[in-house]
């Protein structure tokens, strides 16, 4: 079922939402805080925004929306009044969905609707991470370090690996497995998941083996200790 989250202050317009968006799965909001808040907790594959938050706008929410990649076309602008100063700058940063209040219902459901059917059904708004480690702690790590830019799985043996299903933009692997052999793990990773991308995590392997791997199968290198920062910028760099 598709998320949607509606940020306007006009708390009596919520209840209208909900009836008009009752096949779907409708959170209401009055401030721009909780409502961003809430987007990068719960990811909601679709956000309605009023042009007006009380003394704000939804301009700050965009450039915030852009900051932490969330994509602007699954984005509606409504307004009583836009000038055509204030569209050209939503334009400009990636909107690209605008109504104008007071809005037919089916305006509204046919946008999202055109959305449904051109994203073929639910739409992630958020690229995926397989994070592979025997370390729960890691794992963890992993998930705190990019819960504000991606989806992050996470599983700690080749059993766990073994039933995980669905598409993952990038896959990052430890090398160093107790009571697993790593080549077997990477073997499966690559029947899995062929297309994703993958970064290794090390803290032994030697130069020609790094050479090897580097050439043959993965994007990046990365040696323990981590250095967060720079890990966080290498991922973003390779996703986006």
């Amino acid at each position: 079922m598709l998320k949607i989250f509606v940020l306007d202050d006009m708390t009596y317009l919520h209840d209208r939402y909900k009836l008009i968006l009752k096949g779907y799965d409708v959170k209401t909001f009055d401030h721009i805080e909780s409502f961003l808040k809430q987007v990068f907790i719960e990811r909601p594959h679709f956000l309605i925004l009023d042009h007006v938050i009380k003394d704000r706008t939804s301009l700050e929410v965009v450039d915030y929306l852009i900051s932490r990649k969330f994509p602007l076309d699954n984005v509606i602008i409504i307004s009583g009044n836009l000038k055509m100063d204030v569209l050209w700058n939503y334009k400009k940063k990636g909107v690209r969905r605008f109504l104008v209040k007071p809005f037919n219902d089916k305006d509204l459901l046919n946008i999202l609707n055109d959305f449904d059917k051109n994203s073929n059904g639910i739409k992630t708004s958020y690229k995926k991470i397989l994070a592979v480690d025997d370390n729960m702690q890691i794992l963890l790590l992993y998930r705190m370090l990019f819960k504000d830019l991606y989806d992050v799985d996470i599983c700690t043996n080749k059993n766990d690996l073994s039933i995980k299903v669905g598409n993952y933009d990038l896959i990052i692997l430890d090398f160093n497995f107790v009571g697993e052999d790593f080549l077997s793990i990477l073997d499966l990773v690559n029947k899995k998941f062929p297309s994703s991308k993958k970064i290794m995590v090390t803290g032994d392997l030697k130069v020609d083996k790094i050479r090897y791997f580097l050439q043959k199968e993965f994007e990046m290198i990365v040696y323990k200790p981590i250095d967060l920062n720079n890990f966080k910028n290498i991922v973003v760099k390779i996703l986006g």
